[in-house]
């Protein structure tokens, strides 16, 4: 293998969880795959090293804005209409007191249940597409600036499990054939 490290980014409700287990158990043999994932860190907050692969997770926006929508609790993200959601920039969104909720957490090997408001999008002035798009051309520029650096499509993964595996494998040079798909539910799910 080319590289002896991993991280795994992706922007929210992207399938980060679900993509960093399948590299984690495929590539590095692990099943505690939280020691790679990086959560949703944009490129200036990492300091590049050499023998480190950097896995970016992009998943269609359509997708993610109704997976957010969903668990807007979760993101103190007060607003119940989804046009509304959609053209509202997050921080006119965001109140840490959205009310009684909880969601479960689960990874391979265990799972709890959080009822915290995360603060990540409080901050954030730009409504949910422009900051999706924002986000993918920051690492799409560090992607063709390294070699270590790749944006990876959580669809792919999905519809073409062992394809994309495979291309995995390419980048990450390993001579892996066979692949095992993550069957359990891993990240974070409503209740």
């Amino acid at each position: 293998m080319k590289y002896k490290n991993m991280n795994v980014i992706g922007y929210r409700r992207s399938g980060t969880h679900y993509v960093t287990a399948a590299l984690s158990k495929n590539f590095f043999n692990e099943d505690e795959y939280l020691k790679y994932y990086q959560k949703h860190k944009i490129p200036n907050q990492f300091n590049f090293k050499n023998d480190t692969a950097y896995i970016c997770v992009k998943r269609n926006f359509e997708d993610i804005a109704k997976s957010i929508f969903k668990m807007r609790k979760r993101f103190g993200l007060k607003k119940d209409n989804f046009d509304k959601f959609l053209m509202t920039p997050y921080n006119k969104m965001w109140n840490s007191n959205v009310g009684k909720f909880s969601v479960k957490v689960e990874t391979l090997t265990n799972q709890k249940i959080v009822s915290k408001v995360g603060g990540g999008l409080k901050s954030i002035n730009l409504i949910p597409r422009k900051h999706w798009g924002q986000y993918y051309i920051s690492w799409m520029k560090i992607e063709n600036a390294r070699n270590n650096v790749k944006i990876v499509n959580y669809e792919d993964f999905v519809e073409d499990f062992d394809g994309t595996m495979s291309k995995m494998a390419d980048f990450f040079g390993s001579d892996k054939k066979e692949f095992i798909n993550i069957e359990k539910k891993v990240g974070w799910t409503p209740l």
